[in-house]
């Protein structure tokens, strides 16, 4: 379930941006919640990422915050790294 509302905030993100009328604030706001249940997968009972493996995704986002939110290929390989992980198959929008 985390990983599953991490995508969905990304993908969350993805559709706010793509709608070109949301301000960064309210991009933010999705994206923190995806920041944090990505912190979160790696709390999970038998979760296939480890601790490192999270700190490396969030390294990445941290780095750029704003930056990331803007790039869906950015976003998308986050998804893709969390999907391939987890097992989720039926995760990212088209976007």
């Amino acid at each position: 379930m985390v990983a599953g509302m991490a995508i969905h905030y990304l993908n969350d993100v993805k559709l706010k941006v793509a709608g070109a009328t949301e301000p960064q604030t309210k991009i933010n706001h999705s994206m923190s919640e995806a920041y944090a249940f990505i912190f979160g997968i790696q709390f999970v009972n038998n979760t296939p990422m480890s601790s490192n493996d999270i700190n490396i995704l969030l390294a990445g986002i941290d780095s750029d915050f704003v930056g990331f939110t803007q790039s869906v290929v950015l976003i998308n390989s986050v998804i893709d790294q969390i999907a391939l992980a987890t097992g989720l198959d039926s995760y990212k929008n088209d976007l």
